[in-house]
């Protein structure tokens, strides 16, 4: 991802996809890595002044990306593992076990009406892994 370090979480599909706000003409692949990153609740705060001056970084989630288009990709949760059901000699179809994210309902705007609703949030920061 040559062009841009970070982006933001752009929709939320469904507690198994998202949409990131970056794609081809990034630079982004079928496979690269990325890292959703929020704060924490915790506030820090200088301790001779009482002001506030953050709060803890926290890793949300570590999602792939599944389809990429020009400028948007949806990925899912890196931890999705995909196997045969009868092993590697077998002709039968592949199914996946896909691990859901942790996303906020309310954000999540489903493009299948069939989808299964489930926190995430849109506008989160999204760092590039590889």
């Amino acid at each position: 991802m040559p062009q841009r370090k970070q982006t933001t979480v752009a929709r939320i599909l469904s507690q198994y996809e998202i949409i990131i706000a970056v794609g081809e003409v990034d630079g982004i692949k079928v496979g690269d890595q990325f890292t959703i990153v929020g704060k924490s609740n915790d506030e820090i705060t200088n301790p001779k002044t009482g002001e506030v001056i953050g709060f803890v970084p926290i890793k949300k989630a570590v999602v792939r990306a599944k389809q990429v288009f020009e400028r948007f990709t949806i990925c899912e949760n890196a931890n999705t593992k995909y196997s045969s059901l009868f092993g590697a000699a077998s002709i039968a179809a592949n199914f996946d076990a896909k691990s859901p994210l942790n996303v906020r309902k309310e954000d999540i705007q489903s493009v299948d009406k069939n989808a299964k609703p489930v926190p995430i949030e849109v506008g989160d920061e999204v760092e590039y892994i590889h």
